[in-house]
């Protein structure tokens, strides 16, 4: 006969039974979580797999070694086959011309493109300069292989400056009454004494065979065009201006001759003020976009046309700046170019 209140004693049995079978389940869970966690080494950075032995390689490097013409702000990238140990390939690293200290090391978010940008651009010289880097073999995957070693260099774009003087034939000055003069070593620009004060414009043209075929208008650096003014008669710097515009140049086309006609010629763009004193000497203006725009569109001369803003100041009197000329003995007219090849 069962007591009141007192439970079953299967009923504490079972129980028993069941605590005992749920304390090896837990044992197991437990054991095999550890096992899981030291596998991947406690969370954090997962252990080199032994079971990888192979060497890790370069697949390319940009610039590509032995490439010339390479830009001052390129960066180089050194992609491997598989990820690598950053901080051993950094510590690699090895190179006279950029020192480790004067480039930054950045890594892709999967540790195979390592990209090393110089602090400073990098040089142009005459001839170009030449940059070498190594990767010795402390360089490891992450497993520990050694990298082989690994060498590169380039060079830099070659930076030339060369003179153009004008052409003597193609120089020259128009009158606006039709006369033509290309044969002696003066450009006049301004208004003269005579035939109604008519008015004088000149002309320059500078032959581009000078300069590399294949050089494109992005390569051009700087072109800067020197003129010489030797004499002033009258007031052409007051007389003939037009509120800041004085002695102006147009970047300008008149082809192989020099005609009446070309007094107003096709006219791509004005540069602006070339002189805006009568004070003597030389006188430098940059057309660095107008070569450009000769070089954009493959014309073998590069053109342009002296004159002040208004055209008379009526007053019977010359108002004239006289510059040299291509067929001058002394201070002709020149341009100077620089630019980049590879």
């Amino acid at each position: 006969m069962r007591r009141k209140g007192t439970r079953p004693a299967v009923g504490r049995a079972s129980g028993a039974q069941e605590e005992k079978t749920m304390k090896p389940l837990n044992i197991a869970l437990l054991l095999t979580t550890a096992l899981s966690l030291a596998a991947c080494g406690g969370g954090g950075t997962p252990t080199p797999d032994p079971a990888d032995t192979t060497a890790p390689s370069v697949v390319s490097i940009t610039p590509a070694s032995g490439a010339t013409g390479v830009a001052k702000d390129a960066n180089i990238v050194v992609t491997f086959s598989e990820k690598m140990n950053q901080a051993a390939t950094q510590a690699a690293y090895q190179s006279t011309d950029l020192p480790a200290a004067s480039v930054t090391f950045s890594w892709n978010a999967g540790g195979t493109a390592l990209t090393i940008n110089p602090n400073a651009d990098l040089a142009y010289t005459a001839l170009g300069k030449t940059y070498s880097f190594s990767l010795s073999t402390t360089a490891t995957d992450i497993a520990g292989n050694a990298l082989p070693a690994t060498n590169s260099n380039f060079k830099t774009f070659k930076q030339i400056t060369t003179t153009l003087s004008s052409t003597p034939a193609l120089d020259g000055r128009v009158r606006s009454d039709g006369e033509v003069v290309t044969n002696d070593g003066s450009l006049y620009i301004g208004d003269s004494a005579t035939v109604g004060n008519a008015t004088y414009r000149s002309y320059l043209s500078f032959d581009l065979a000078g300069l590399p075929a294949a050089l494109t208008s992005a390569n051009i650096l700087a072109a800067n065009l020197t003129v010489n003014q030797y004499a002033v008669a009258g007031s052409p710097y007051t007389d003939l201006d037009v509120g800041a515009s004085d002695l102006m140049l147009d970047h300008v086309n008149y082809g192989t001759s020099l005609t009446a006609a070309d007094f107003d010629p096709t006219v791509y763009s004005n540069q602006g003020d070339i002189i805006s004193s009568p004070t003597l000497g030389n006188y430098t203006k940059s057309v660095l976009s107008a070569l450009k725009d000769d070089r954009t569109n493959s014309r073998v001369r590069s053109q342009y046309r002296l004159r002040f803003a208004k055209l008379t100041d009526g007053d019977g009197n010359a108002d004239i700046a006289y510059l040299r000329s291509g067929d001058s003995a002394t201070d002709k007219p020149s341009l100077v170019v620089t630019y980049l090849i590879p």
